[in-house]
């Protein structure tokens, strides 16, 4: 988990292993994320894309308003 903190200070992705698959579904293509498959690929695709740090600041702010929300 360190070295996702180093690349995206700030962002955490504990919270998504908390989210039930329609909320993971609803987050997913709202950053333009595929929506399919089982609950674990879901959340393994939102976790990557959060530590991939390869978004806009809106997008950035928003994942934050997402992240404090849960």
């Amino acid at each position: 988990m360190k070295d996702a903190e180093y690349h995206n200070p700030g962002l955490s992705v504990g919270w998504i292993y908390q989210r039930c698959k329609e909320e993971l579904i609803t987050i997913a293509r709202e950053f333009g994320l595929d929506g399919e498959g089982r609950v674990e690929d879901l959340r393994k695709r939102l976790s990557t894309f959060i530590q991939s740090n390869n978004y806009s600041a809106e997008a950035k702010a928003r994942l934050a308003e997402i992240e404090k929300r849960f």
